[in-house]
């Protein structure tokens, strides 16, 4: 629909619980949806910022998939 600035506000609550209740998968997603929103609003760098934070959480938990589907992100920046 093209709210962004909602998508944010969802997203920000959602990644505050998945810290919250330790969910580090759950985080890793989340920031790499918040680096989405940033992707579609044409601010790359802050985009980038997002998918990093979420890189290094997959590659800490071992989680390869999280590790390619960020890696595809940070390609199409």
């Amino acid at each position: 629909l093209g709210q962004y600035p909602k998508a944010l506000e969802f997203y920000q609550q959602a990644l505050a619980i998945r810290q919250k209740i330790g969910d580090r998968a759950g985080v890793g997603t989340t920031l790499n949806n918040i680096g989405a929103i940033y992707k579609s609003l044409g601010q790359y760098p802050k985009a980038l910022e997002f998918y990093q934070q979420a890189l290094a959480i997959s590659q800490q938990i071992g989680d390869r998939a999280g590790v390619g589907t960020t890696l595809n992100n940070i390609g199409a920046i």
